[in-house]
């Protein structure tokens, strides 16, 4: 992770690279900001695929711990 990339763990094991820019927006219970981003930090990333199988990030979502089956992390 840094603040041009986040590097996430799929629920299926894999990684997908996360590109970040200067108009993706950062959510979670209130607006964030790309250092409210911690490794191991539940996230869901809305945005567009690029041909080198990375995303480029329109948002993400800080989501809380859950309880439940995996789910994508930060690595």
């Amino acid at each position: 992770m840094d603040t041009n990339s986040l590097t996430v763990k799929m629920s299926d094991g894999s990684t997908k690279l996360v590109v970040l820019s200067s108009s993706t927006a950062f959510m979670q219970s209130t607006k964030a900001v790309v250092s409210d981003v911690k490794t191991g930090d539940t996230v869901n990333v809305v945005g567009t695929a690029n041909s080198d199988g990375s995303v480029t990030a329109q948002q993400v979502q800080i989501n809380p711990p859950t309880q439940g089956g995996p789910r994508p992390t930060v690595r």
